[in-house]
């Protein structure tokens, strides 16, 4: 995990990271890992046309949440916030409790937003 760029490990099931190669979603499924979600642009220079079919075909769910890095807004942090409720409450184990409560949500939100402005800046 540690050549994915920018690879951190949030939890003991959640990491975030910049974009895989297709390689090394072999390597992220092989970790663990259930799902991916993709926060980029589709015209995102290091964008992978195929990303969905591949994950997928690892056996990992894959979910798409395009957001322009450089003009983030609070409803891609709402649609992320509900995307990780919804897999809590289905038994995909997100790493906290099966959904953010009002309390959780403001400081989750907080710390996205800072790696997504981190990584616009890499």
């Amino acid at each position: 995990m540690q050549h994915i760029r920018n690879f951190a490990e949030l939890t003991a099931d959640i990491g975030s990271a910049g974009q895989p190669t297709l390689k090394q979603f072999s390597n992220i499924a092989r970790n663990g890992y259930e799902g991916v979600i993709n926060l980029a642009m589709l015209d995102h220079q290091d964008a992978i046309e195929s990303e969905g079919s591949a994950v997928t075909s690892l056996g990992m769910s894959y979910f798409h949440i395009p957001v322009s890095f450089d003009a983030p807004k609070p409803s891609h942090i709402r649609l992320f916030c509900e995307l990780m409720d919804t897999l809590g409450v289905s038994g995909i184990d997100t790493g906290g409790p099966p959904a953010l409560s009002q309390g959780d949500r403001k400081p989750f939100a907080n710390n996205l937003d800072k790696l997504l402005c981190k990584s616009a800046k890499n």
